[in-house]
């Protein structure tokens, strides 16, 4: 995905919000769209504007939070048993 992200001299993805964003936010969409599917913010968090980008970071597990191992890590390999058990 690394070749989808702005470059550093990229313009940073900002949103505006003033009333004609608030009133018609798609024609700034569109140019996000149109520029660069993965936006880095000024937060230095990104956005990605294009439905296959997000689809993309949403099911890719990098991005995620692996709650089972980390719990697992944290409190023993026996904390998962209650949780098996009150599922069935």
């Amino acid at each position: 995905m690394n070749g989808h992200v702005q470059t550093a001299s990229a313009a940073r993805f900002s949103i505006p919000l003033g009333a004609g964003f608030i009133r018609n936010p798609y024609p700034h969409y569109a140019r996000c769209d149109a520029a660069d599917p993965m936006h880095l913010t000024s937060f230095g968090s990104f956005v990605a504007s294009r439905h296959a980008e997000a689809s993309l970071v949403l099911r890719d597990k990098r991005f995620g939070k692996d709650f089972v191992e980390r719990t697992i890590r944290r409190y023993g390999p026996d904390i998962m048993k209650g949780a098996e058990s009150s599922a069935a």
